[in-house]
This record gives structure tokens, sequence and C-alpha cells, in this order.
């Protein structure tokens, strides 16, 4: 339960905010490149988490699990709950940056000690609940970050305060498992061993998913404000709603497992998410897209329990740390990229078309997934289907 927490530390990073953006926008209106700026105080901590995560992982296998997961959440409540003293937008962004690291050594620490402590379907189990809890954080912060920002932009950031009751929580409760080795280097033999082919097909999956899933959270309040002349509490509530379905779905990640196999969960992540975003960007109505936030949260639920249990099974135990934290380092660039990719089409395209074309791209993207499926040899397929390690 403690790990459960703790990972979803990072969640709050990247939600909690979304519903105060347009205040925090106006608030800075006469900044240059506001527009864009603006939008980076929600996902700059990604950029750092994406510096952040080899780095963590490394020494996560160096130095220990536990140690660099009570430093990380200290780092990340400082960089947090400084942002609510900001007054210039350069100053969220710096302290923004500062949280991103914490977080991102912070995933790293806990999805790796899932990784150590879990095996077989019991690993897949408690990855799932890792993803429901994810999601059931991120309903709860979107929906609450609503009711903060209703408050005024700054609120929120107080939020971030509190992870640091976790430190003594973790340090008691939580156990450096034992590992194999600890060697600070590579082996060439280890190297052989490592499907790099798969690996970098996972990461550049999860980059994709997550450069099209952050338009939700980046863009739709914008969206929502033209559709509805939605309230930041109404705005929260709308787009967490994809939350409660997605943490249904992550818990049944083991089971959806043996239905469709690994490849499958994969396709279901882009297809479900694709077809959600075309139903969004078919109407402005309200109940339109809360239908099309459903269909994208059957997606998003299966996103990081998926990506994470191939990698726990193809990652030598030796360099897990550092493989699992390619998973956190492409999740949070593509939350970094996604609105520096999206931004420019908006403003070209306007919202709707931009969530058509992002619903094309997912549905495109699963069905390219679906054939490298079968490309795969059927050993590989079996082996991550059944494996034990």
């Amino acid at each position: 339960m403690s790990l459960l927490l703790a990972s979803s530390l990072t969640v709050l990073s990247s939600t909690l905010l979304s519903p105060a953006l347009p205040a925090i926008e106006s608030s800075f209106h006469a900044t240059p490149n506001v527009a864009t700026l603006s939008r980076m105080v929600l996902t700059l901590p990604a950029a750092l988490i994406v510096v952040s995560a080899p780095i963590a992982g490394t020494l996560v296998d160096r130095l220990g699990r536990r140690a660099v997961l009570c430093g990380a959440i200290m780092v990340y409540a400082a960089g947090g709950t400084a942002g609510y003293l900001g007054t210039e937008l350069w100053q969220l962004l710096v302290v923004r940056a500062i949280q991103g690291v914490g977080a991102g050594a912070l995933t790293v620490a806990t999805t790796t000690l899932i990784a150590d402590y879990f095996s077989g379907d019991r690993r897949d189990t408690v990855l799932g609940w890792q993803g429901a809890t994810f999601n059931i954080t991120g309903f709860l912060s979107l929906a609450g970050g609503g009711s903060l920002a209703a408050l005024g932009w700054r609120v929120p950031f107080l939020v971030y305060g509190a992870a640091i009751v976790l430190v003594p929580l973790v340090f008691v409760v939580i156990d450096e498992p034992e590992t194999t080795s600890s060697s600070a280097t590579l082996s060439f033999d280890l190297l052989e061993s490592t499907p790099v082919g798969l690996l970098s097909g996972v990461y550049l999956l999860t980059y994709l998913c997550a450069i099209v899933f952050y338009l939700l959270t980046v863009q739709l309040p914008f969206y929502l404000q033209g559709a509805g002349a939605m309230t930041a509490t109404g705005s929260g509530l709308l787009i967490g709603s994809y939350n409660l379905v997605a943490m249904v779905v992550a818990v049944r990640v083991s089971w959806i497992k043996r239905q469709v196999g690994p490849t499958g969960l994969f396709v279901s992540v882009f297809g479900m998410m694709g077809l959600g975003y075309l139903v969004i960007g078919s109407s402005s109505s309200i109940a339109v897209i809360l239908t099309g936030l459903i269909v994208v949260g059957l997606g998003w639920g299966l996103m990081l329990p998926t990506a994470n249990l191939w990698i726990a099974r193809l990652a030598p135990q030796r360099i897990r740390g550092r493989a699992m934290s390619g998973v956190t380092m492409t999740l949070y660039l593509g939350q970094f990229s996604s609105p520096l990719v999206s931004q420019p089409l908006i403003e070209w395209l306007g919202y709707a078309s931009t969530f058509s074309l992002a619903g094309g791209l997912g549905v495109l993207v699963g069905a390219v997934v679906m054939l490298w499926g079968r490309r795969l040899s059927q050993g590989t397929v079996e082996t991550l289907a059944t494996d034990t390690v």
C-alpha cells in the first residue's frame, strides 16, 4: 500500500493543476507566449522526469531502492509547494522543474520495487493495482484541483507538501529487497541477453500514447470553456471521469492479458484511445465529450500496466531499475511533448479537428501494433504470456 501511495504522487504532478491552467494563463496574460508557457506549467515536470529517470534508475540499482525513494519524495514535496509563492510565470516553471526531478526518481523506485517483490501473475496484478491507483488519484486530483482552483490558482500547489508524510512511512515499512547482483557495469553477456528491439518498441509505443493522451489534461479545459462555459470545478470533474473507467480496467489487466495476449493489450490501448478521441472531436456536446472520455479511459487504464509488465518480464534483474526507468522517461517525454505538438495544430486546425486527428493516429498505431505482433516469434509471445520470473 505504501508503494502505491508513493507512486501516485507522480499523477498529482501531472493532473492537479489542469483545471487551474486557464486562470494561470489569465493571471500572466502579459507574458510573451503565455498560451504555450501556461500549459507548460502542467507539463514541464515531465521534461525533468525524462532527464532524472535514467539517472534515478542507475542510483536505484547501485544505492538501493528505499534511499532513492525517500530522497525523491522530499524533493517532490519541496518543489511542488514552492509554486504557491511564485509571482512570475518563469518562477512557476522553475519550481515545477524541481518537482519533476523528484517525481521521476520516485516513479522509477516504486515501480522497480514492485517488480522486485512480485513475479508472474501476481506481478501483473500488482502493476494493475498501481495503474488503478494512478487513475483514482487522477480523478480525485482533477476533481479536487477544480474545486481548489476555484479558490485561487495558487491553492492547489499547497497539496504537494502533504507528500512529506510518506517519508517516515516508506522508511519504516519498506524493506530493501535482495538482488542477484549490484554490478555497476553491464557485462557483454548481459547486454546480449537483453531484447533491445522489444524494449525499444515498448518505449516508442509508450511515448506515442503519452503524446495523444495528454491532449486531455493540457487542452481539454480550454475546449470545455468554449463548449459549455464550464467552471474549473465542472471541467475537473468531467475530465476526471475517464480515470474512473481506467481504474476498473487497470485492476483487471491480468485477466485481460490472458484473453488477448500481451501484444493485444497494446492494440487495445491505442484502439480504444483512438476511438475515444474520434468521438470527442465529432461534437462539442458535453454528453458526447463525456462518452469519448469514457472510451479513452478504457485504453488508458491498460497503458501503464501493459508497458510495465512488458519491461519487467523482458529486462534482466540486474538492469531492471534502468529498464523500468525507460518507461517513466518515455511516458513523461510524451507528456512534455504533447503541448508542443498540439498547440500549433490547434491554432491551425482548431480543437475538434486536432482531437479527431489524434484519434485517427491512435487507430492507425493500433493497427500497426497488431501487424507487428504477428511478426513476433511464437516463443517470445508465449514466454511473455506465461513466465513467472
